[in-house]
């Protein structure tokens, strides 16, 4: 074979193994900007499920300390914002007689949403509520012992709204009672006020 033609065989040669390199060059470039994507998108994807699993984590899957499940107050909601509100489902009565919840989105760092909650009237047209027996009312109105008595007796009837008004009544009472009393010292305040000045018009007269 002379010499030209076994230049331009290498020549082609040559050529197409550098056209097969560089082809390889761009396969294995190409891929490995898939691959570093792929994992971009992976790592990603690990951090967002990651965050989940911890919201996740962070709510309330059992009830809190002092909390039950929601199944005596199912018209016990919690607002959202925009007027929008969802069931409480977790409930825990305050020694006030109030009602502390929590919704199925709460975690460990939220508060509870307050409410007050009101015994459900059992009268009706066939069966009219009767007028309350004088001696329950001696008894809230009564001794500490026997108001103590008596709330523990309807604490055990396990009826939150008719203990939130046995509650509520005595907290009325004993505020009635404050303001008896300073309505009092303020009667007496004025009384001798107005004495003081009958004696000081006496005076400007005898002056």
């Amino acid at each position: 074979m002379d010499p030209p033609a076994l230049r331009a065989i290498i020549d082609a040669l040559v050529e197409t193994s550098n056209s097969h390199h560089q082809q390889y060059l761009h396969q294995a470039w190409t891929e490995a900007a898939e691959h570093k994507a792929a994992i971009e998108k992976l790592k990603e994807n690990l951090k967002f499920t990651e965050s989940c699993l911890l919201d996740y984590q962070e709510t309330f899957v059992k009830p809190p300390d002092g909390y039950v499940a929601n199944d005596r107050l199912p018209t016990f909601t919690i607002p959202l914002g925009e007027g929008s509100d969802v069931p409480a489902k977790w409930i825990k009565q305050l020694d006030d007689g109030r009602v502390a919840g929590h919704s199925e989105h709460d975690g460990m760092g939220d508060l509870p949403y307050i409410k007050e909650i009101y015994a459900a009237p059992q009268d009706s047209a066939l069966d009219p509520a009767e007028v309350l027996p004088f001696w329950v009312r001696e008894t809230l109105q009564g001794s500490a012992i026997q108001y103590q008595e008596l709330r523990r007796a309807v604490r055990d009837l396990d009826d939150w709204g008719l203990y939130a008004k046995v509650l509520r009544y005595q907290q009325l009472n004993e505020d009635i009672l404050s303001l008896k009393a300073q309505l009092d010292l303020n009667h007496a305040s004025l009384t001798a006020a107005q004495n003081a000045q009958l004696q000081s018009v006496t005076r400007l007269e005898a002056a």
